[in-house]
C-alpha cells in the first residue's frame, strides 16, 4: 500500500505493489479527479469516500482496462484505488 499526495499541478502516476490498495490524498478540499487505469488487462477500483476500495462494495467503481472516471472526493477524504498491478493515473479534473 502507497499513499500519495496529489499535487495542485500534474498528478500522482504509479503502479499497484501486487494485489493492494494505493491511497492519494488531497489538500483536503472537495475536488473532482479523474482516476485512469493505464493496464492492457485488469480491472481498478476507486472509492473516493475516505474508505478503501474493495471489488464490487457499494461506493466502489470499476474502471476498465485503458478507460478512466472522473469522480468527487469529498472534503478531508480520500482517494483510494485497489487492483493487482495496474498502473494508474490520478489528476484533478479539467
Amino acid at each position: 500500500m502507497a499513499v500519495h499526495q496529489l499535487p495542485a499541478v500534474g498528478g500522482v502516476h504509479a503502479t499497484l505493489a501486487g494485489a493492494t490498495v494505493d491511497t492519494v490524498q488531497t489538500d483536503g478540499i472537495s475536488v473532482e479527479v479523474e482516476v485512469m487505469n493505464r493496464a492492457s488487462e485488469g480491472w481498478l477500483y476507486v472509492r473516493a469516500d475516505g474508505n478503501a476500495a474493495e471489488v464490487e462494495a457499494t461506493g466502489t467503481v470499476p474502471v476498465a482496462p485503458g478507460g478512466w472516471v472522473v469522480i468527487t472526493v469529498a472534503d478531508g477524504a480520500s482517494v483510494s484505488i485497489a487492483g493487482d498491478g495496474q498502473p494508474y493515473s490520478c489528476t484533478r479534473a479539467r
